[in-house]
């Protein structure tokens, strides 16, 4: 077995941290659920849900707590530009039989690869749905991870403790910019342990079946599924009203806690489609009314959840409006020497599918950013030498180079915090002078909090806290 170099551990940490400062520049917040349940050694298969294209590998790759390597579609190899960086990372390719001739050869190289890999003690990342999608639940699993993990059990031999985790990945708008992603890591299944369960069972296609089956099942606790996107999106009101029934200034609630109450409340909606259950169907109802009365008045729920005290109010402007002052002229640079390849990446994920616009905004920028650095450098290096000399010049040229990554980061904050201030300064406004929605809007809100309260207290017995 081959270990890894402590150059390969270098060039392995320089591209997480180099991942990580990319991706944080796509999504506000990077929430990590579960850590404890990936094991910190050992082979390791981890199994997560497609929805996000390459940005699924890329968030897994840079944020799970060890490293590891990703297997992706061949087809991926098509992109020439990203190959390097795919070979760099470790990636092992996946060729699906409609795309790839001889797909059943090349796939047993793949096998190969990944057992290697794991019988050398490392983590692997499936994407056992097969394609990324835009589905609002999971999508049948198919059988590679359990062929990938009997395959490799066989190499590590009777006492091989290979674990397979479940991975969910969540976003608030997986394609915009800004928005927020969450990683929740399920409780591992010990194939070993798995198979012995089976008892007199040793059929190869009935043990592929049957872990594939356990996998489906431990997806579907960490992925969450809806029957629709609309439904999805009342449920995620829902959690919203529930987990913050009021607060003084309007906050977000972490994506994590409001994932855990959406999957309960999803299973107890799950008959509301058909109308079997009236309290399912009068909340669905209701939210979906409040919810029109919110778009209608351009507002948000936390903002009708906000009671906006006087001394809040004024503690929290005078703050955030210093904050934004002293930002402001370094922000203005940061913004200077970033807009052009902020507009060029934009254009460029347009009328992508939804899937993939934010791998072409962010894979796009992994080149796009440095290239424009680079000729603004050269050219302000070049007007500097004329004016100057040499010297003074290629300072000149090297500093842009350098800042421009740092400032555009302080940009990005100042236009996180001016957008914030902009949207809460509208609400207030609006709370304040249109009393009749406001009215409105609060006693539907409090009509959802009695209706939600109902329908968990005749199923469960465990309510969430409120928060």
């Amino acid at each position: 077995m081959s270990q890894p170099t402590e150059h390969d551990t270098k060039l392995q940490s320089a591209l997480r941290w180099g991942g990580q400062w990319i991706l944080s520049s796509f999504f506000r917040t990077t929430e990590i659920e579960g850590r404890e349940n990936l094991p910190a050694n050992g082979p390791t298969i981890v199994v997560a849900n497609h929805g996000n294209s390459l940005v699924d590998g890329a968030l897994l790759a840079v944020h799970l707590p060890r490293p590891v390597r990703v297997l992706a579609a061949g087809s991926v190899w098509g992109y020439k530009p990203i190959v390097p960086l795919l070979n760099l990372a470790g990636t092992i390719p996946v060729f699906r039989r409609y795309e790839t001739a001889n797909s059943i050869r090349k796939n047993a190289q793949t096998f190969g690869a990944a057992a290697d890999h794991l019988t050398d003690g490392g983590a692997l990342v499936i994407f056992p749905e097969g394609v990324s999608h835009n589905e609002p639940g999971l999508q049948p699993v198919k059988s590679g991870a359990a062929r990938i993990a009997l395959h490799s059990l066989k190499h590590l031999g009777e006492a091989g403790n290979l674990n397979i985790v479940p991975v969910g990945l969540v976003f608030d708008a997986k394609s915009r910019f800004r928005s927020r992603a969450l990683i929740r890591i399920g409780k591992p299944i010990n194939v070993t342990d798995h198979l012995a369960g089976l008892g007199s069972v040793r059929n190869p296609a009935a043990a592929v079946r049957s872990l594939t089956d356990a996998i489906a099942r431990s997806m579907e606790e960490t992925a969450p599924s809806y029957p629709s996107w609309e439904e999805a999106r009342l449920i995620g009101r829902a959690a919203d009203i529930w987990m913050q029934p009021q607060s003084s200034l309007p906050r977000k609630m972490e994506l994590a806690i409001g994932t855990r109450f959406r999957q309960r409340l999803s299973a107890l909606l799950s008959d509301a489609a058909n109308g079997s259950s009236a309290r399912a169907k009068r909340l669905l109802d209701t939210l979906a009314a409040y919810d029109l009365e919110l778009s209608r008045a351009g507002l948000r729920d936390p903002q009708v959840a906000a009671t906006f005290p006087a001394c809040a109010v004024a503690r929290t402007g005078l703050t955030t409006a210093t904050e934004m002052i002293l930002r402001f002229p370094v922000a203005l640079i940061g913004m200077a020497l970033n807009v052009a390849p902020v507009f060029v990446a934009r254009l460029m994920s347009h009328g992508r599918d939804r899937d993939k616009k934010a791998t072409w905004s962010i894979f796009a920028s992994l080149f796009l950013f440095p290239l424009f650095w680079l000729a603004q450098a050269l050219a302000l290096g070049m007007m500097t030498g004329g004016l100057t000399g040499p010297w003074l010049g290629a300072l000149a040229g090297l500093g842009v180079l350098l800042l421009s990554p740092i400032l555009g980061r302080v940009a990005l904050i100042f236009m996180d915090q001016f957008s914030r201030s902009v949207h809460e300064t509208k609400g207030w406004w609006r709370l304040r002078t249109q009393r009749n929605v406001t009215d409105r809007l609060r006693a539907l809100r409090s009509c959802i909090l009695r209706q939600i309260e109902d329908l968990l207290r005749n199923t469960v017995h465990d309510l969430p806290e409120l928060s």
